[in-house]
């Protein structure tokens, strides 16, 4: 049985299925199943090894997983428990399952990913670049190949476009609607954002099943985040920055005014520190629920809390990064919104979507701007 490796360069954040990369990894992953007697080299971490590994699934092949012993460590503490992992994730079968765990090079100044790639390389009987950016990582990789057993199989490669994703929002000439912030006096606002990754409480397959599925829109976008809260009716706590990693739901005191001010893009994450689409609950109604003020504190005293004292503080930041501008209140866990519908306002970037929602949803919403 051969092994077959389909592979692609970093692309840009937050594919559709009308991404070129996209549709010819499918069609490849669709070709080699066809053709049958292949198992397949794959890997965890980057969007474009794990939405291969989704088609792969769906695909019912053999697959075996790449991972260094660092890389393994992020997602389970043992091979066995990986592959439980997998399956719940993924919903790929044990026996169609093969973990490989390699020791990262500690002598050499490439990184983990690197160490993976060319253990995959160095394991496949075929290799099929999809897209790949030119002189970069896999592409001088590949001209070497004719020094391995690795043969090349370029019927599925697509030309590299270095496209750019928006993810930076400018929100600081918009106007403020000052009626909206009228009424949220007295209310906690969680903000959301635009994922990057699964939603919380989402496995992969369904967030790999909806990129692949959409064409024009991401479909993790701060909007579609808003719907699925007022569709489950839950707010899921995150354990994401969370002391212990025991998941909380955030919120905060500040004024729409104040909070569209903290509406910032971040470089090291990718992403907006949230954006202008919100479940608003009162203070009186978030503190039945467990809501607790944030305590600021410097990293000194951050040590000498308890446990529990240390889920609803945070670190007062240095001078140029004062974080108890955000006002932070913090719930233990997720927030039952069906008990507290009819208090709820909903907040949304502008005054279409907020119709829309308090269409859908019969919920009183709100925009954040004038229009």
């Amino acid at each position: 049985m051969q092994r077959v490796a389909i592979i692609n360069s970093r692309q840009a954040l937050r594919p559709t299925g009308a991404s070129d990369w996209l549709r010819a990894t499918i069609k490849a992953v669709e070709t080699f199943a066809f053709e049958g007697n292949s198992a397949f080299l794959a890997s965890l971490g980057e969007i474009t090894y794990e939405l291969t590994l989704f088609h792969l699934v769906k695909a019912g092949v053999e697959v075996e997983i790449i991972l260094t012993t660092d890389q393994l460590k992020k997602y389970a503490d043992s091979e066995n428990e990986l592959k439980r992992f997998l399956e719940f994730e993924f919903g790929l079968s044990p026996e169609k399952l093969r973990v490989v765990c390699i020791a990262g090079n500690q002598n050499v100044s490439e990184n983990q990913a690197h160490v993976r790639d060319l253990e995959i390389l160095k394991r496949a009987n075929i290799v099929a670049p999809v897209s790949i950016r030119p002189r970069g990582f896999w592409d001088e990789r590949l001209k070497n190949c004719g020094a391995t057993r690795s043969k090349v199989d370029r019927r599925f490669g697509t030309s590299y476009k270095k496209a750019h994703t928006q993810v930076k929002q400018d929100y600081y000439n918009q106007a403020i609607n000052l009626n909206a912030e009228r009424l949220l006096e007295g209310h906690l606002i969680h903000w959301t954002r635009t994922s990057n990754h699964h939603w919380p409480g989402e496995k992969r397959r369904d967030f790999y099943q909806a990129l692949s599925e959409a064409r024009e829109l991401y479909p993790r976008s701060a909007y579609a985040t808003i719907e699925q809260i007022l569709r489950q009716r839950l707010v899921r706590g995150s354990a994401r920055h969370m002391f212990a990693g025991i998941a909380m739901v955030s919120a905060t005191s500040a004024s729409l005014t104040e909070s569209v001010a903290l509406m910032k893009y971040r470089t090291r994450y990718r992403e907006m520190t949230f954006e202008p689409f919100a479940i608003a609950i009162p203070v009186d109604v978030a503190k039945k629920l467990g809501a607790a003020e944030a305590a600021y504190c410097s990293a000194n005293n951050f040590a000498r809390l308890s446990s529990e004292d240390k889920l609803y503080a945070h670190s007062s930041g240095a001078s140029d990064a004062n974080w108890a501008k955000e006002k932070e209140w913090r719930i233990r866990g997720d927030i039952d919104l069906k008990p507290i519908w009819n208090e709820l306002i909903v907040l949304t970037e502008n005054q279409e979507q907020a119709d829309n929602i308090e269409e859908s949803f019969g919920v009183k919403t709100l925009s954040v701007f004038e229009d």
